[in-house]
């Protein structure tokens, strides 16, 4: 039945509009009564207080301090910890020779990686020793990277014969270097401040049991600061081969 039947000449009366807060629901009309401010300026003062507790919590989780250092002797032999995040592939803790170290199979056929060490810095070295086995005229190309998993990486491709710097997809610099295959090499990658905000990017790499080159073998500058980011071990199993790291170690720069 029609509350307001249109033979009474008379106009019906709209209720008064209301806006509801959609955060509370309650009366808008009431939102800047004095209470209703001291509570949510409460509430937002414990939100914050808390926020910044946590955060620096999280931060020390997540970022070990300098120098970080795995050469995985104490570590049981399987799955890594979870401190060493794996991005992509197969990587297991195994002992070879007597020798423990981290291991990456051959699948799947595409860049493959782990993080380590500390997340907040953008200035400091990584060093770590690599070991892989070419097939015919198949070769896996490999390296280490610093400043996250889409920054720097100082990259061997024995196909061309060539160790690179590059940043991102972008090859920075490149030198002509000879891999042996089933050798262990060492590689070393620096991410320096200079002058301003240019950044200066180091890489060298040797065959264990020689000295390391005194100089530099590939270097560029960046006009941009790198993001904060951790040190990385990477490899794309082009042979059909696994690789196998070990000692990596992440410290201030010009240890």
């Amino acid at each position: 039945m029609n509350k307001y039947p249109c033979n009474t000449g008379i106009l019906p009366v709209p209720a008064p509009s209301v806006e509801i807060d959609r955060h509370h629901g309650q009366d808008a009309r009431n939102s800047n009564s004095p209470l209703r401010r001291s509570m949510c300026d409460v509430r937002c003062s414990m939100f914050l207080l808390l926020a910044l507790l946590a955060f620096p919590i999280t931060r020390a989780a997540d970022a070990p301090a300098l120098p970080y250092t795995q050469n995985f002797e104490k570590l049981a032999e399987g799955e890594p910890p979870e401190e060493i995040q794996i991005l992509d592939g197969e990587f297991v803790i195994k002992k070879v020779d007597g020798n423990m170290l981290l291991e990456m199979g051959p699948d799947p056929l595409k860049p493959s990686g782990i993080l380590v060490g500390p997340a907040d810095k953008n200035e400091y070295q990584v060093t770590a020793r690599i070991k892989t086995t070419s097939t015919g005229k198949r070769f896996n190309e490999f390296g280490i990277g610093a400043c996250g998993p889409n920054q720097f990486k100082l990259w061997l491709m024995p196909a061309t014969g060539e160790l690179q710097i590059l940043n991102g997809d972008d090859v920075e610099a490149k030198t002509p270097y000879r891999w042996e295959s089933g050798t262990w090499t060492k590689f070393k990658l620096s991410v320096t401040k200079i002058d301003g905000m240019k950044y200066k990017i180091q890489g060298k790499a040797w065959p264990e049991g020689k000295d390391e080159p005194k100089e530099w073998l590939v270097s560029y500058d960046s006009t941009e600061a790198p993001r904060p980011g951790r040190a990385s071990l990477w490899s794309t199993p082009y042979a059909g081969t696994a690789t196998q790291f070990d000692d990596v170690v992440v410290e201030a720069v010009g240890k």
